[in-house]
């Protein structure tokens, strides 16, 4: 299966052109402002389920990797498994996609693009603004989800190779990233299920990586410079 790079702007696919489109799934934009919109705090629920499929995504990837994930279990507030049945199927649903999508050329990019990152380096300022370059909430896919676990999880091994609390330390930042920035508009779209879950998207999602490692690679250079 073949993911062909495309070169888009760097908020994706234009407006125009998806909804003129017959393969591409239409565009929801969440409402900006109060109220229901992208800055209104989501509920803990959500934000304890985000926790639980960020830590579990991560927690996999580390057993995958035949690493020791007892020191950084220890260290998290967040135990491996899910305390509820929905949970667990989006959580499967989501290690589907990064299973997919570790079959493309894209996957590699997106590995080479976080092995780029010096994370003994970076600050959480510039963690944030790599992160955001990578997740735009104008252009939310769940594929967009699954990439974005899938580049911290990327780094939140790589620091775990060096020791636990480098480890803990990208796991909080993403954390913190994935609280504050996407669990807001997961809400607005009816929770983590209504978005991981739904179908109707697919592989074109995933094309999005070939411009997103560009960006990644632009920042990691501007701020190694500094």
């Amino acid at each position: 299966m073949t993911y062909l790079p495309v070169m888009m702007a760097s908020h994706g696919v234009p407006l125009q052109q998806r909804r003129g489109s017959a393969t591409l799934t239409p565009l929801v934009l969440p409402t900006r402002g109060c109220g229901n919109g992208v800055n209104a705090l989501p509920n803990e629920d959500l934000v304890e389920e985000g926790k639980e499929l960020f830590h579990n995504f991560v927690l996999e990837d580390i057993h995958r990797e035949e690493m020791s994930v007892e020191d950084l279990t220890a260290q998290i507030s967040t135990p491996a498994g899910y305390k509820n049945p929905m949970w667990a199927k989006t959580g499967r649903e989501l290690r589907h996609m990064a299973d997919e999508f570790a079959k493309t050329k894209e996957r590699k990019r997106l590995a080479n693009k976080a092995a780029s990152v010096d994370i003994n380096l970076v600050t959480f300022e510039q963690f944030r603004d790599l992160l955001s370059e990578l997740f735009h909430q104008d252009d939310f896919t769940k594929e967009r989800v699954m990439i974005l676990f899938c580049f911290c999880s990327d780094l939140a091994v790589r620091g775990l190779r060096i020791g636990v609390e480098l480890c803990c330390q990208v796991v909080s930042w993403s954390l913190r990233f994935i609280t504050d920035t996407v669990c807001s508009i997961i809400q607005t779209l009816g929770g983590w299920s209504q978005v991981v879950c739904r179908n109707g998207e697919g592989p074109l999602g995933y094309v999005m990586v070939a411009v997103v490692a560009v960006v990644g690679t632009v920042l990691v250079m501007r701020y190694l410079k500094q």
